[in-house]
């Protein structure tokens, strides 16, 4: 199941409190390191208390200096990939590295705003049978900005089938890593070009159990 959080989403003061679990956060790069470095930042910058591990997978690319977040509970690792070029690959060889209890992905000309993996694992401990959350984007076309958001609760293989629904994007997503490895599976390397990876993978999820999108 995947539920949908927004900016906006209330915290739940009255829970009791436990240790926040570590999110490893995939981001697959390929010459691009000026990008990079801004969406590393943009990860160091969350406000999300808990440890956050970040695994840059350099695509059958050379590896460039990231700098280290600053803090105890901030880590980087650094990585080339093996597998099949491409995002599917390389997203997935980050996700075989992860030690965290919970797995995000972030492309490499994404920035997240700094509310992003707080509310997002704010969602998932108040929905234990949720696999994964996603959230709503803002799409910059130099001075212009589109905002995307999923505009319903619950979003069934039904509904991917009949639109792609282009709100729902891989750097959005949260989920569970082990429902990742194992439950779900992990993106598809197969796929002609790398194109469509991130659908076909949204329609296997589906399929486990209906997508969710909650709002404030």
């Amino acid at each position: 199941m995947v539920e949908r959080v927004s900016a906006t989403a209330p915290s739940n003061a009255t829970r009791t409190p436990a240790p926040e679990p570590t999110v490893s956060v995939v981001v697959p790069t390929r010459d691009r390191p000026e990008s990079l470095r801004r969406t590393v930042d943009a990860i160091w910058a969350q406000d999300y208390p808990g440890p956050i591990e970040c695994i840059v997978v350099f695509d059958r690319t050379k590896e460039v200096p990231i700098d280290q977040g600053a803090g105890s509970h901030r880590s980087l690792i650094s990585l080339s990939s093996r597998r099949t070029p491409g995002p599917a690959g390389a997203r997935n060889a980050g996700a075989e590295a992860a030690s965290g209890d919970l797995l995000a992905f972030c492309d490499d000309d994404d920035e997240w705003l700094r509310p992003k993996l707080r509310l997002q694992v704010e969602a998932l401990t108040r929905s234990p049978e949720v696999s994964a959350v996603t959230c709503g984007i803002v799409v910059s076309y130099g001075n212009r900005s589109i905002r995307r958001v999923v505009d319903h609760d619950r979003i069934t293989q039904a509904d991917l089938i009949r639109s792609r629904d282009a709100a729902i994007h891989t750097s959005s997503l949260l989920v569970r890593r082990l429902d990742f490895l194992e439950r779900i599976g992990g993106f598809d390397e197969s796929m002609p070009g790398g194109y469509g990876e991130d659908y076909e993978w949204l329609l296997r999820a589906a399929a486990r159990a209906p997508p969710r999108r909650r709002t404030a």
